[in-house]
């Protein structure tokens, strides 16, 4: 069973709320309706797909003009148009198929920043962490000693 996107669960939401407005039900939810066998589920996810690259031309296109970075009197303007980048933990903690990434990488992040800590990407010149730059660490503490 392949995981569901995140584009077929806003389309699942997005045609149950509209059937339940209609006083009707069906079970969008239901596994076995696919983007392939589900006419109406699949012309919602295109159009979901379609409205997410839109915004990102958008976002684009206006980082573009600016050179990347937004004056200062045109954030609160433009600020909505804009689509960050994908959060790294959210993306992590997805990866390992927690359904609550968003709210557990807020926590987390909360919870270091009252430690002193913050979640970083790390330097580009910094040796990667790999077993064998470990054992050379260590190796070069046991010469020292």
């Amino acid at each position: 069973m392949s995981e569901m996107t995140d584009i077929l669960k806003e389309a699942r939401r997005r045609l149950n709320e509209a059937t339940t407005k209609t006083n009707g039900s069906f079970p969008w939810e239901t596994p076995e309706l696919t983007r392939e066998n589900a006419g109406p589920l699949e012309a919602m996810c295109a159009l979901l797909e379609e409205m997410a690259a839109l915004r990102q031309q958008v976002s684009d296109t206006i980082l573009e003009y600016f050179d990347g970075g937004l004056p200062e009197d045109a954030v609160g303007f433009f600020h909505p148009f804009i689509i960050g980048e994908p959060d790294p933990l959210v993306e992590a903690l997805k990866a390992t198929g927690d359904d609550e990434a968003e709210e557990r990488a807020w926590r987390l992040r909360a919870q270091l920043a009252s430690l002193g800590y913050e979640v970083g990407k790390k330097p580009s010149c910094a040796t990667p962490i790999t077993l064998d730059n470990e054992r050379k660490n260590y190796d070069r503490r046991q010469l020292r000693a």
